[in-house]
């Protein structure tokens, strides 16, 4: 039987798989996410208001200051999570990657995940 792989010989090719991640929603296997919440920073956290509320108390400052009305906060979508790069010792890795990372490290969140380089 010929499920995963198909043999030629002494060869053994793996099927190409119809979708590089897994066909799940992955959304569902990550308690935390990705927030842009303003113009130039990401924040990993359960939902975007949780985003907004650490970063309003990481820098001490009232909810409205952290929003910048012509950069609105916003959730990333699953292909920015995996075409989005972020920079990790030198190299760069896409979110979903360092995210997964850190949660299964047991990292704190919500946290500061990224900044754009101004």
């Amino acid at each position: 039987m010929q499920n995963e792989s198909s043999r030629t010989g002494d060869d053994v090719t793996e099927k190409p798989s119809e979708n590089v991640r897994d066909a799940t929603d992955i959304e569902t296997q990550m308690p935390h996410w990705v927030y842009r919440v303003n113009g130039i920073e990401w924040w990993a956290a359960d939902s975007l208001d949780q985003a907004i509320e650490a970063a309003a108390i990481w820098y001490d400052l009232p909810r409205e200051e952290i929003i910048d009305e012509l950069a609105p906060p916003y959730k990333l979508t699953e292909e920015q999570m995996f075409q989005t790069l972020i920079d990790v010792a030198g190299v760069a890795v896409p979110f979903w990657f360092e995210l997964t990372r850190l949660h299964r490290a047991g990292e704190p969140f919500p946290r500061l995940f990224g900044r754009s380089e101004i």
